[in-house]
């Protein structure tokens, strides 16, 4: 076994057998990592929420008109002051603001309007209802509210991934045939000072509708249906910084494994397979580093599949490292070659599926 490694014949010390010019590897990589820079560039310069764009059940005339009672309206709106805690990652967020609702009092109380609540959301502070008198009969009534809340956040596109970070108003003490909530984006502010530590404030959006409570696959009579407010935000990415910490050092492994074959293996062929041990070894461990850095979820995410990837490649060329002493040098350039045009298309196959959800969001933003 070891004059298989050690002994060339004298057909594989010909020519063919000279180390792989420096220059070469300075071309295909320089070419690589435009291609995949350019690629993730393109990715993060396009809004891409995977998160369902409705949390509720949009109100319909023929949903309206199942009962012969004519449903009260009230406005509503919300403002956002500032963000106490604002962590996209773990899904935790914490906010100050007030919500507002304008309502006839002949119609509807105001402790039947005071019933309101976040879904996956607490209140944490509520103040007493500020009320005066607008348009001659309806009543204004302001709460200042803190509310920590979570929200239907995917991270299938991680860390190259846009969210749709969405709040839903309900009212659990009336249904939608007594009561349905009117709101516009006018009425859904957003203080501009708010901090959101990476993320860019991209749209608002606003949807008035009903949540649905199933109580019976069988029997949907029996379901419980109450009227919602969904104040939903597109937070984008501020650059491609989170990609390439998670990313660059992987690449970085992967050069060092393509760029050992510069080397004579003749000569060097025991330090060629310590940097390419070192390498596979090193990428392995950042491993751990990722997971550190990603949310905790039980599906893949794109990091998963750039891992995936790195490391195929990596094992690819420890086997090439291994038999380099029995390869010339057209048959390495032929691997490397390969290796490269491997990782541009992995990386861009990967772009195609992150761009696949684009229009899920501009749609309606």
């Amino acid at each position: 076994m070891e004059n298989f490694f050690l002994e060339p014949s004298n057909q594989v010390q010909s020519d063919d057998q000279r180390p792989i010019g420096f220059f070469f590897h300075v071309i295909t990589i320089t070419i690589t990592c435009t291609i995949l820079f350019l690629s993730m560039k393109l990715a993060v310069s396009q809004p891409t929420p995977a998160e369902p764009l409705f949390l509720i059940k949009p109100l319909t005339p023929q949903k309206i008109d199942e009962t012969a009672n004519i449903p009260t309206v009230v406005t509503t709106g919300l403002s956002i002051y500032k963000y106490r805690n604002f962590d996209i990652v773990n899904n935790n967020f914490l906010f100050e603001g007030t919500i507002w609702f304008e309502f006839d009092p002949i119609l509807i109380s105001l402790d039947t309007i005071s019933k309101f609540r976040f879904e996956k959301g607490e209140i944490l502070h509520i103040s007493p209802a500020k009320t005066r008198i607008v348009h001659d009969k309806n009543i204004l009534a302001l709460y200042d509210i803190v509310v920590k809340f979570e929200t239907e956040l995917d991270y299938k596109l991680f860390p190259l991934e846009d969210h749709i970070v969405s709040l839903v108003l309900i009212n659990h003490k009336v249904s939608p045939q007594e009561l349905i909530f009117e709101s516009d984006k006018q009425s859904f502010i957003v203080d501009e000072n708010t901090r959101s530590h990476g993320w860019i404030q991209a749209f608002e959006q606003v949807e008035t509708g009903y949540i649905e409570e199933r109580l019976d696959e069988r029997e949907f009579v029996r379901n419980i249906e109450h009227p919602g407010v969904q104040f939903s935000l597109l937070y984008r990415r501020a650059g491609l910084k989170n990609a390439l910490i998670l990313l660059m050092p992987m690449l970085v492994f992967i050069i060092i494994m393509l760029t050992a074959f510069s080397y004579d293996p003749q000569k060097y062929f025991s330090s060629i397979m310590v940097a390419n041990g070192a390498s596979l070894s090193g990428l392995i461990g950042f491993r751990f580093v990722i997971e550190g850095m990603s949310p905790k979820v039980g599906y893949f995410m794109v990091s998963d599949y750039f891992f995936i990837v790195f490391l195929a490649l990596a094992a690819i060329l420890f086997l090439i490292g291994i038999f380099s002493l029995k390869l010339n040098m057209r048959v390495k350039k032929m691997l490397i070659l390969i290796v490269h045009g491997l990782l541009i298309t992995a990386f861009l196959a990967i772009t195609i599926y992150i761009l696949s959800f684009t229009f899920h969001g501009v749609e309606i933003f």
